[in-house]
C-alpha cells in the first residue's frame, strides 16, 4: 500500500470496521482527516491555503466538540489526547499500548474495545504502527516472485567490490573527496555531536510518573458541571455572603452610650446577620462550593469586604472576566451601531482560524465616501489623554474595615 492511498484510507469510515456504530466510524475518519490538515496546513503554498486548511480543520474539530451526545465529545477527546501522547513520547505511548492489549486480552476491568481503538488510530495517525492491509491490497503488499534458487534481481545492478573492505563500507565513491571537504564533514559531526550533548537528554522522568496513573483517570474528559448562566447568580450570593459579614463586624465594635442608639445599632445588626443567612442559603441554592462560602463569610468577618480582598479567589476571577466580557460585547454591539454594519454568520470559525471577517454595510444606512468610518473612529477615540482609558484604579472599599476590638466575639 502507498503512502497516498493509506493516508487517504485513514479518512475512509469503511476502513474502522471494528467500529461500534457507524456514527463511531465517522468520527474516527473525520478525526484523520482533521489530524491530516491540521499537519499539512504549515506547508500550505500561500497564506489563503493554509488559512483554509486551518478553517476545515476547526470545523470539524467543533462538529464534535460541540455535539449533544457525551460520548462523541469523549471519544474526540481520547483522539485528541492519544495523537498528543505518541507524537510527544512514543516510546512510553508504545509500552502503553502494550500494556494496554495484554490486560484487555486478559479481561482487566476498566478497558474496553473502544480504548484500543483509540490508541491504535493514535499510532497509526502518527506513523507508528502500520495499517491493517486487507483483501486484494494485502495479497499486493505481499506477492513477490518465486524462485526455486537465489538469483539476482535482473532490475537492481549490483556494485562489484573488490575486497571485504570495499563490501564492508559500501564501495568507493566515484570522485575522492578533497581535504577541505572532509574538514568540513569533521567540522559539521563535531557541531552535531555538540548540540546533540546539550539537547539530547531533556527526559525529566515526568513521563514516567506520569504513566503510573490509570490510563483512564490521566486523560479523563471533564465535564462541565456549572454553566455561565449559573455563575453571576453564584458570584453575587457569595459576595452579599462576605460584605454583610464585614460591615456586621464592622457595625459590631461600634456601639452608642444611649439606650437608643444601642437598640438602633442591635437592630441594624440582625438585620445584617439575617441577611447573611439569607445569603448564605441564596449561594448554596445556585450551587456554590460550600468551601468557598465559608471562606467568604470568614473573610468577612475578619473586617474585609469583597472589593478590597474576596475570600473567594476563584469566583472573584471568575466575576473580572464575566464584567470585561460583557463590556466588550456592549462596546462590540455599539461600533456595529455606529458603523452600520451586519455580519453575515458568526466568526467563530473564521477568526479561530485566523481567516478575514466578512463584513457588509447596510446600503439604507451607510453613508457615502469614508463618512462611516470617520465618524466611528471619532466616536471611539474622543479627545482625551491616550493613557487616561489604562490607568487601573486602587480596589478599595465602600466603607475602611477597622481592626477588631479584641474583647468582641464576631462568629455567630
Amino acid at each position: 500500500m502507498t503512502w497516498e492511498n493509506r493516508g487517504s484510507s485513514f479518512t475512509d469510515p469503511a476502513y474502522y470496521r471494528d467500529a461500534a456504530d457507524h456514527v463511531e466510524a465517522q468520527l474516527r475518519a473525520d478525526f484523520a482527516t482533521h489530524h491530516q490538515l491540521r499537519e499539512i496546513a504549515a506547508y500550505g503554498e500561500t497564506p489563503a491555503q493554509v488559512v483554509e486548511y486551518k478553517a476545515r480543520a476547526h470545523d470539524i474539530a467543533r462538529q464534535w466538540q460541540q455535539s449533544p451526545v457525551p460520548e462523541h465529545q469523549q471519544l474526540w477527546h481520547d483522539l485528541a489526547s492519544a495523537v498528543d501522547a505518541w507524537t510527544a513520547n512514543p516510546e512510553t505511548a508504545r509500552v502503553e499500548f502494550g500494556q494496554l492489549q495484554q490486560s484487555f486480552i486478559e479481561g482487566g476491568a476498566g478497558i474496553d474495545a473502544s480504548t484500543i481503538r483509540t490508541q491504535r488510530q493514535a499510532a497509526e495517525l502518527t506513523g507508528h504502527l502500520e495499517p491493517v492491509n486487507d483483501r486484494s491490497t494485502q495479497d499486493g503488499a505481499r506477492w513477490r516472485p518465486r524462485h526455486l534458487s537465489v538469483v539476482p534481481d535482473p532490475g537492481v545492478e549490483a556494485p562489484h567490490s573488490d575486497s571485504f573492505v570495499d563490501r564492508a563500507l559500501g564501495g568507493r565513491a566515484a570522485v575522492e573527496l578533497s581535504m577541505a571537504e572532509v574538514e568540513a564533514i569533521i567540522n559539521g559531526s563535531d557541531e552535531l555531536l555538540a548540540a546533540e550533548e546539550a539537547l539530547g537528554d531533556l527526559d525529566t522522568g515526568d513521563d514516567e510518573i506520569t504513566a503510573l496513573l490509570p490510563a483512564a483517570q490521566r486523560n479523563a474528559y471533564l465535564t462541565p458541571t456549572v454553566t455561565l448562566d449559573q455563575l453571576p447568580a453564584q458570584i453575587g450570593a457569595v459576595r452579599r455572603v462576605q460584605d454583610l459579614a464585614a460591615q456586621h463586624a464592622r457595625l459590631a465594635t461600634e456601639f452608642d452610650e444611649s439606650p437608643e442608639g444601642s437598640q438602633v445599632r442591635i437592630d441594624q445588626l440582625e438585620r445584617l446577620m439575617d441577611g447573611a443567612r439569607h445569603a448564605r442559603r441564596a449561594a448554596a441554592l445556585a450551587g456554590a462550593d460550600h468551601a468557598e462560602i465559608t471562606a467568604a463569610y470568614q473573610a468577612g468577618l475578619a473586617g474585609h469586604y469583597w472589593s478590597q480582598q474576596p475570600g473567594a479567589p476563584r469566583l472573584a476571577q471568575l466575576e473580572h472576566v464575566l464584567g470585561e466580557r460583557d463590556t466588550a460585547m456592549a462596546e462590540l454591539n455599539a461600533l456595529r451601531s455606529q458603523l452600520g454594519l451586519a455580519l453575515d454568520k458568526p466568526p467563530a470559525l473564521a477568526l479561530a482560524a485566523g481567516a478575514e471577517n466578512t463584513l457588509r454595510l447596510d446600503p439604507s444606512t451607510a453613508p457615502p465616501g469614508g463618512a462611516v468610518i470617520a465618524s466611528a473612529v471619532e466616536a471611539a477615540l474622543p479627545d482625551a489623554d491616550p493613557a487616561a482609558d489604562w490607568a487601573s484604579p486602587e480596589l478599595t472599599g465602600v466603607i475602611d474595615a477597622p481592626r477588631h476590638a479584641p474583647g468582641v466575639d464576631l462568629h455567630f
